[in-house]
């Protein structure tokens, strides 16, 4: 892998990011009205079970305003972002909704706003209401611009992927998953994450310009990673994989041979990568992948070691 750095790393409990605005989101202790351990196979997941702080609460408003809520969701985007969106799901949340929405023009990606409702008079707040959790809409705008920057290296990764799905007693998330995600740019075995603030002349250039072409974006980039240090990689690409046999624990050995496939890999797009492989069964209320024995001190953290390349 010539002129470009690696970062390799093995997770075995992998964190999915399955929905921003994380202050909203359900916690442990919270009653709720099933079990909050309920899993299915990641092959049977399509992000029912979601939930969000007080949504309950509010269901009833977001619902009656379910049209309106989108609307404004879409308008947000348009006027903060000059991007067009289209709507994937709507969350009902403490005194808001939460909208996850998908650009339908590249850049693409998917991200979240949030819209104000009253709950007592069973009106939504207006625009002047919306708002999106700081850095998350312009993070996720990032990575669908490196993405097209860097989408022939890009399909040459989903090439391997798709091998080593072949290889391996692994899968992918489902493609109607995604819909329920808002992480920029998310596939089924990978996810893109960098930050606006790495590269703030890349961010500005596509506010100016929207039809910005691929090949000033990837000039634009090459610039500034040329001058980034070693170990201080601004773009980080994630693999993530699941355990194919139902109820199955992940395997160290399966991701060691995964890294070790990834390192004789050539022509893929610059970053820091890591690989995360998850049990078989996800928990509904967080999305994330979860042992059989349920949740553990080591869920979402990933052991393992980095392992650096020029």
């Amino acid at each position: 892998m010539n002129l470009r750095k690696l970062v390799l790393y093995i997770g075995l409990w992998g964190l999915i990011i399955m929905g921003g605005c994380s202050n909203m989101e359900n916690s442990n202790e919270k009653e709720v009205e099933r079990d909050i351990n309920a899993k299915v196979p990641v092959q049977e997941y399509i992000g029912q079970g979601k939930d969000f702080v007080d949504g309950e609460k509010s269901a009833e408003t977001v619902k009656k305003n379910e049209k309106e809520i989108e609307s404004l969701a879409i308008e947000f985007m348009k006027t903060n972002y000059k991007t067009d969106v289209k709507v994937n799901e709507v969350y009902p949340a403490k005194n808001a909704a939460v909208v996850f929405v998908e650009s339908t023009q590249e850049p693409f990606f998917q991200t979240s706003v949030v819209v104000k409702v009253d709950i007592k008079g069973q009106t939504i707040l207006g625009i002047e209401e919306v708002f999106s959790d700081e850095g998350d809409v312009e993070n996720a705008i990032m990575s669908g611009l490196y993405y097209m920057a860097y989408e022939e290296e890009f399909k040459l990764l989903e090439a391997f992927i798709e091998s080593e799905l072949e290889k391996y007693p692994i899968v992918g998330l489902p493609e109607e998953a995604l819909k329920h995600t808002n992480t920029g740019v998310m596939k089924p075995c990978y996810y893109i994450s960098l930050s606006e603030l790495g590269f703030p002349d890349v961010y500005q250039a596509y506010m100016n310009n929207q039809a910005i072409s691929a090949e000033e974006l990837r000039g634009m980039f090459e610039k500034t990673l040329s001058l980034e240090e070693k170990k201080e990689s601004k773009v980080r690409i994630t693999l993530n994989f699941y355990m194919e046999k139902e109820k199955s624990s992940p395997d160290p050995e399966v991701a060691n041979q995964i890294i070790e496939d990834l390192k004789q890999l050539q022509g893929t797009p610059p970053g820091a990568y890591s690989v995360l492989l998850s049990p078989n069964s996800i928990l509904l209320r967080s999305g994330q992948g979860v042992t059989e024995e349920g949740v553990t001190e080591k869920e979402g953290t990933g052991i393992g070691e980095y392992i650096y390349m020029e």
